[in-house]
C-alpha cells in the first residue's frame, strides 16, 4: 500500500474558529505550515514492513502546542522550521489476537533564525504489544524513547518530547512507557 498527503495552513492555531484551532488542534502558531508526507507498506505473510517520509515547514513559528513557545536566545529571531522525518517500521502478526510492532524514527531539523542555520536532530524508537481479549477489549504495552542530537538551539527544542508524555523532558533523553486496558464502545 502506497499513501500520501499535504496540508497548508495560513495562521494555523491563531483562533478558536479556525481549521487548526487553538484548543485541542492546536499545532505550530505561526504565519503558516505545510506539511508533506508519503508512506509505503508491504506485507508478507504474518509480517508487515513500512517507510514513512514527512517534511514540514512552519514559517515565523511563535510556538508549539506540544513543546510551548519557541523562543530564540535574546538578539535572534527565528524566520522558519523544517522537520524533515525518516521512518522504518513493522509489525508481526504472531496469532489473530497477538501482535508486535517496532518502529526507528529519525528527524533531522532546520532552525532558521537570523543569527544563522542551526540543526538539532531526534532519533526515535518505539515498541507495541497488544493482545486483544474480545472484538472490542484489549492489553497492550508500549514504550518509546527518544534522543536529541545535533546543534543547540538554546530553545525548548533542544529537549526531547515523546507525544504522549505528561511534558517535555529536562534533558535530552526521554523514555515513556505505557501499560493499558482499551475497551472501545
Amino acid at each position: 500500500m502506497i499513501a500520501a498527503s499535504y496540508l497548508q495552513a495560513n495562521n494555523p492555531s491563531s483562533t478558536a474558529t479556525g481549521a487548526i484551532n487553538n484548543g485541542g488542534d492546536k499545532n505550530f502558531l505561526a504565519e503558516r505550515l505545510r506539511i508533506f508526507g508519503a508512506g509505503i507498506n508491504y506485507t508478507i505473510g504474518s509480517a508487515t514492513l513500512g517507510f514513512a517520509y514527512t517534511n514540514t515547514n512552519v514559517t515565523q513559528p511563535l510556538s508549539s502546542g506540544y513543546v510551548g513557545p519557541i523562543t530564540p536566545p535574546a538578539g535572534s529571531t527565528l524566520s522558519s522550521l523544517r522537520f524533515q522525518n525518516f521512518e522504518v517500521n513493522g509489525k508481526y502478526q504472531f496469532t489473530p489476537a497477538f501482535f508486535v510492532g517496532a518502529m526507528y524514527t529519525y528527524t533531522r531539523a532546520d532552525f532558521n533564525a537570523t543569527t544563522g542555520k542551526l540543526h538539532p536532530n531526534y532519533q526515535t524508537i518505539g515498541l507495541l504489544a497488544d493482545y486483544n481479549l474480545s472484538k472490542r477489549t484489549d492489553l497492550y504495552l508500549q514504550g518509546a524513547y527518544q534522543h536529541v542530537g545535533g546543534d543547540k538551539t538554546q530553545t525548548v527544542l533542544d529537549v526531547a518530547y515523546v507525544p504522549g508524555a505528561a511534558d517535555v523532558s529536562s534533558n535530552s533523553n526521554q523514555l515513556v512507557v505505557r501499560a493499558a486496558i482499551r475497551h472501545k464502545f
